[in-house]
């Protein structure tokens, strides 16, 4: 029988941020309608046409 393992504290906190549509086309890699939401990495949303979600402005 396994031990059941924690959850590592050490480990690195996910990078990825809330972002919003600006327009509808191709958005990391899915067609995407102006609005919808979407989780991407800080340097992956600056090649993307996409803006910080406001509660992810509001959360800092």
């Amino acid at each position: 029988m396994t031990k059941p393992t924690k959850a590592n504290p050490g480990a690195t906190p996910d990078p990825r941020k809330s972002y919003v549509a600006s327009a509808s086309g191709w958005i990391a890699g899915a067609y995407r309608k102006k609005g919808d939401a979407l989780m991407l990495t800080p340097q992956a949303a600056a090649y993307e046409n996409v803006t910080l979600a406001p509660e992810a402005k509001d959360a800092k």
